[in-house]
């Protein structure tokens, strides 16, 4: 057909009559029924190699005739727009059965590779699962690879983000707990400590109350001592001023005795030296008695320092002393 095209393709731009492609335009119109009658009459076990085949065969005339027709087309405007309207309607005639061929061989090759995902669906589901996400079976089956890598990737996300928001939920529950737990915490903590302030305060309070009434017992205390003291002083002074006047009284008892004694010794001895006078008075008169003269003589009187005399009434004694001795 390809040299057909170019023998026609020189007698055009011979001539420049566009009739010179009815011929071609009528192949094509009688190839494209008499593959549209083949691809009615076929059967399901040859269909799709067969559809593939007619689908070839289109395909190479539509390329041959489309690029025949522009290389007619570049010889005149105007006959360049003529060949482009043959070219529109050769198209017209050829792409609604190629498209129909193309879509059914599509379906084709849908269903296959849709029985062919059968084997694949149970993972696609799993995986799917895997992060929540629910997708009918067929609209599984209807993703290729990259369809199905794009879904899941989606979801994933989708399912991460939520997760992601799950856990901050979660996270700032936590945290809310926490705070909460904190303040109840500080809360109970500001009870207990003013509780132990008030325990501590009565304590305080207490042992002032202790302190001052132990104060006030050890001042009544010193204050009972004091007067205890003072009347044990004024006792004492008392007592001291009593034992001073009886001591006073003694001495004076004393003086007065040792006044009288001296002036009882003092008239004894007066008397004593009265006496004694009168004795040696009397001595002097017995020594100027004869006869008491010879009984000096008789009594070896020398002096009065070894011997005393004495006399009681009328006999008079005279006494020598012997000896002496310190012991």
């Amino acid at each position: 057909m390809k040299k057909e095209i170019v023998e026609k393709e020189e007698t055009a731009l011979a001539v420049l009559d566009i009739k010179i492609f009815d011929p071609l335009k009528a192949r094509i119109t009688e190839l494209v029924e008499n593959v549209k009658n083949t691809v009615t009459s076929t059967t399901a076990e040859s269909s799709y190699e067969l559809l593939k085949e007619n689908k070839k065969i289109l395909a190479k005339e539509r390329i041959d005739f489309v690029k025949m027709l522009k290389a007619e087309r570049a010889g005149a405007l105007k006959y360049q727009n003529d060949i482009i309207s043959i070219e529109k309607d050769l198209l017209a005639i050829v792409e609604p059965l190629e498209s129909e061929l193309k879509e059914k061989l599509k379906a084709i090759d849908d269903e296959e590779e849709r029985k062919s995902r059968l084997v694949t669906l149970p993972e696609r589901k799993e995986k799917l699962a895997a992060v929540g996400a629910v997708v009918e079976d067929d609209a599984i089956l209807m993703m290729d690879g990259i369809q199905f890598s794009e879904l899941l990737n989606e979801k994933t996300a989708l399912y991460l983000e939520e997760e992601k928001r799950k856990l901050q939920e979660a996270q700032d529950r936590i945290e809310q707990e926490k705070r909460e737990e904190e303040e109840k915490k500080l809360r109970d903590e500001e009870i207990e400590r003013a509780r132990a302030e008030a325990v501590e305060a009565e304590k305080v309070r207490q042992e002032e109350e202790k302190i001052k009434e132990e104060a006030e017992r050890k001042l009544a205390a010193e204050r009972e001592k004091e007067d205890f003291e003072r009347k044990l002083r004024e006792q004492k002074e008392q007592m001291e001023k009593e034992r001073r006047d009886e001591e006073q009284r003694r001495i004076e008892i004393i003086k007065e005795d040792e006044r009288k004694k001296i002036e009882e010794e003092r008239k004894k001895a007066e008397e004593e030296e009265r006496i004694k006078k009168e004795k040696e008075e009397e001595n002097l008169k017995m020594l100027r008695d004869e006869k008491f003269k010879e009984f000096l003589v008789k009594c070896e009187y020398t002096n009065g320092e070894e011997f005393k005399i004495e006399r009681n009434g009328n006999t008079v004694i005279c006494y020598k002393k012997v000896g002496e001795i310190t012991l």
